[in-house]
């Protein structure tokens, strides 16, 4: 990949896919370099490194020239099954809750998404139901005359999940998607009233995971790497003791869901719901 271009039409081509998509995943990012740079006539690297070098330098050049206008594109990774995304994210801190979000939902499906986060944080599993999340059009702002209906919900539920705002975790639960988890960090820590568990090997915000009955929680994904204690387990960095890192697959055989399991319930944590009324 040439270099010492300056901010040109490869950049303006990758940045224009990812404004279209909002979220790619790792490979679908590396197509969109190939087309790119071939559509600027630069060569292609040839190692696999030397790609994901020039996708991070690509990156990082976008990022200079669109971070006055509060965009960035960000790595996330899903924190059930370590895939890696590439996210176009509205940094303002400026307006309504959510509003910022980079997508095209309409208001009312923003409030919708605003009280299914909500739930799904306020879960002790982090996952909500799927007749559980339908019903909550009936908490919904407005929505008294039954405007927003029980199709809407379901195909709100669906274009969230399509789009990683939200994460399908089996056939009958929902929860929080990588797109929300890279986006929306400080609602959710404020959702939370200030206290997010984070990874002990990351040290990324981990939502649903494997916890320790020390306090030490662990991304299912990271702690495949650890060394195995025996078959399933390892044993955990702080206080040594065993747990077990077993993974299910979907019926579809293309994601992991993490049993995370209960946490020790702690009522005097001030959460809050948070209007998309308020302002930050």
């Amino acid at each position: 990949m040439e270099t010492d271009r300056g901010y040109d039409d490869e950049h303006r081509i990758f940045l224009q896919g990812m404004m279209s998509h909002g979220i790619l995943d790792f490979k679908s990012v590396f197509e969109l370099l190939e087309a790119a740079l071939g559509l600027c006539k630069i060569a292609i690297p040839d190692s696999r490194a030397e790609r994901d070098k020039a996708i991070m330098k690509l990156v990082s050049e976008i990022n200079d020239n669109i971070r006055e206008l509060n965009l960035t594109i960000r790595k996330g990774v899903d924190e059930e099954n370590g895939t890696n995304y590439f996210m176009l994210i509205n940094t303002s801190q400026r307006g309504p809750v959510l509003s910022q979000l980079q997508t095209s939902l309409s208001a009312a499906e923003l409030e919708y998404l605003r009280l299914l986060a909500t739930e799904i944080l306020l879960a002790e599993d982090r996952a909500l139901p799927s007749n559980v999340a339908l019903n909550l059009i009936g908490k919904m702002e407005g929505n008294t005359n039954k405007k927003f209906s029980l199709q809407d919900a379901e195909a709100t539920i669906s274009k969230l999940i399509a789009n990683k705002w939200l994460r399908k975790l089996d056939r009958a639960n929902v929860g929080i998607g990588v797109r929300f988890i890279g986006e929306m960090g400080d609602w959710i820590t404020e959702c939370l009233g200030g206290e997010v568990e984070k990874c002990k090997i990351c040290r990324k915000m981990a939502l649903r995971g494997i916890f320790c009955p020390c306090g030490v929680v662990y991304h299912k994904v990271c702690a495949m790497r650890l060394p195995a204690a025996s078959d399933d387990k390892f044993n955990c960095m702080k206080c040594k003791a065993e747990l077990t890192r077993s993974v299910e697959e979907e019926d579809e055989g293309s994601q992991i869901v993490s049993q995370a399991p209960a946490r020790e319930s702690n009522k005097s944590r001030k959460r809050r719901v948070i209007s998309d009324s308020e302002e930050d």
